[in-house]
């Protein structure tokens, strides 16, 4: 039998301790966090993504499918595939917003926004993610793809903004449409990013490479870096690098089939040594003489020898700059031009009838004969006029120029009309406004240039202040009837305007039934002048007279005196 022991210690029956009350209110807290999120996980729309939802790293939380299929849509659009041949050498790429495949981006997003009641049961599920789906590609049309066969493109070396620029070579190839859709299918793509697949193909290397295309491009950009300065004394020509650029053309060799640069001068180019020309340039003086009584060849005046430039020197030390890297500085090369003798006519007897004829006037006459033009005939030649409209001998030159060096063609506008049309009214009815127009637009001091760099140095070209000589003149279109500095075509166009002018009262009248003539006039008030080219029985030769207050009948007779004495 057992007995209690009251003497033992008493057992406490009393009631536990009840939670205080923070920590009650923490649990009641967190059962209301999780029935809320329980019951927002429930009533989410079965439309949209979960929040903090991505797909293939894209951001598409809380997004409509229609929403993430778009959003996906536009970052796999900057990606694209690139196929690689087994070398890893890059045949074509294929954009990965390219009509001629899909991907499954709508599969995606539809797996993506599976969200079932049994997870919207679990607490927190919002957090994570539905079921991932592999990116596919599927091609929808082989031959959109892009060209199943390439032929090789060579490198090329262009110019580009003043510099000069490489064209990559392109590998040719061939691949068979199916080995391409497989390729491209293999693809595992990634938004926003290139990949690479390599599909067997057959390849055919370009015969120059983009490596031999850029050594060949590097070395002319350092060639042309510094442009070129050339220089005599205070005259100096600087072409830029562009200029320089624009002077040389590469090419394929055909028979080494390597890039070669081309050197050709272009029309800048050449008018800027023009210039240049202009400033460098002293007439050759000739010597002249004649034959006194007896018969023995007497000096009348000792000439020198002049200097030009020497365009042809010049041209080869830039295209040595350029081509070879020759220096960027140079010194103007200047050729001499050697002076002459010149077997003058009766010019003592001529001067003496003119003097008789008009002694109260002024006057020039310079003749040249074609047939030799060492044989002059001259009075006062160097004596300077104003030009009146034989001036306009010097913007056809200058017109003629440019459409032989291509600036512009007959079809170009001044002054209301064709360059055509303003040619033939300035020449054959003398008329004004086209020449101003040409000089208003190019610039006196251009054309001056020009008219100096072809030796009629005592020529000015200045606004309201033609001046020129008789001696000018008579160079002018003895270097015309030469053929020395116009096209055949332009040449012969200008003669055959002069020969159509309408004022013929001068040397045309002089020259009567003896031959033709090729003229143009100037009148201004008291000033009468007439520059032609007369082809007779008596031989060709260049006539011009200047006079100041005679008449066309004493210009027509002046011009009888000479043709008595050729």
């Amino acid at each position: 039998m057992s007995f209690i022991d009251f003497a033992s210690p008493a057992v406490s029956l009393a009631p536990a301790p009840r939670p205080t009350l923070a920590r009650q209110a923490a649990r009641f807290g967190l059962r209301a966090v999780v029935v809320t999120t329980v019951a927002a996980q429930l009533a989410w729309p079965a439309t949209r993504l979960r929040p903090l939802q991505q797909v293939d790293g894209v951001n598409v939380s809380s997004q409509t499918a229609a929403e993430a299929t778009a959003t996906l849509d536009r970052a796999y659009a900057a990606g694209q595939i690139d196929i690689v041949n087994q070398a890893g050498e890059l045949l074509l790429s294929v954009p990965l917003d390219s009509p001629a495949i899909r991907l499954n981006l709508a599969e995606k997003v539809e797996a993506a926004t599976y969200y079932p009641l049994w997870q919207r049961l679990v607490p927190f599920s919002w957090l994570g993610s539905g079921p991932s789906v592999t990116t596919t590609v599927t091609v929808l049309d082989a031959a959109a793809l892009g060209p199943v066969s390439a032929e090789p493109a060579d490198a090329r070396v262009v110019q580009a903004g003043g510099h000069f620029a490489v064209i990559p070579a392109t590998m040719g190839y061939q691949v068979s449409p199916a080995a391409l859709t497989a390729a491209v299918e293999s693809a595992q793509v990634v938004p926003g990013e290139t990949v690479q697949v390599v599909v067997d193909a057959k390849t055919e290397p370009a015969e120059v490479t983009t490596a031999q295309a850029a050594q060949l491009a590097d070395a002319l950009n350092e060639h042309i870096a510094n442009g070129v300065t050339i220089d005599l004394g205070g005259v100096t020509f600087t072409a830029s690098p562009a200029v320089l650029a624009s002077t040389i053309e590469v090419v394929k060799d055909p028979s080494s089939g390597e890039l070669v640069a081309q050197f050709d001068a272009s029309s800048v180019l050449n008018a800027g040594l023009r210039n240049l020309a202009g400033g460098v340039y002293r007439a050759a003086v000739d010597t002249v003489v004649t034959r006194d009584a007896s018969g023995a060849d007497v000096i009348v005046a000792q000439g020198g020898d002049g200097q030009q430039l020497d365009l042809e020197g010049q041209l080869d030390d830039i295209e040595n700059l350029v081509l070879n890297g020759g220096r960027s500085h140079l010194t103007a090369a200047v050729a001499p031009t050697p002076a002459g003798t010149v077997q003058v006519f009766d010019e003592a007897g001529l001067a003496a009838d003119l003097a008789a004829a008009y002694p109260e006037s002024t006057y020039a006459i310079y003749a040249v004969d074609m047939a030799d033009p060492a044989k002059t005939l001259a009075v006062n030649p160097d004596q300077v006029f104003t030009a009146a409209s034989t001036y306009k001998l010097y913007v056809a030159y200058s017109m003629l120029l440019a459409i032989d060096e291509g600036q512009v063609t007959w079809g170009s506008e001044l002054n209301g009309l064709t360059l055509e049309a303003c040619f033939e009214a300035m020449i054959v009815e003398s008329d004004n406004g086209c020449p101003y127009a040409w000089l208003t637009r190019y610039g006196f001091d251009y054309v001056d240039a020009q008219v100096d760099a072809i030796g009629a140095t005592d020529t000015n070209i200045e606004h309201s202040n033609m001046r020129t000589t008789a001696r000018d003149l008579a160079h002018f279109l003895t270097l015309v009837y030469q053929g020395e500095i116009l096209s055949d075509d332009s040449r012969a166009r200008l003669i055959d305007a002069m020969e159509r002018q309408v004022y013929r009262e001068g040397i045309p009248t002089g020259i009567g039934d003896e031959g033709t003539v090729a003229d143009k006039v100037g009148f201004l008030n008291a000033l009468l002048h007439d520059a032609g080219i007369a082809y007779t029985t008596h031989g060709d030769f260049v006539l011009v007279i200047l006079t100041d207050n005679l008449s066309w009948e004493a210009v027509a007779d002046m011009t009888a005196m000479i043709l008595a004495r050729w």
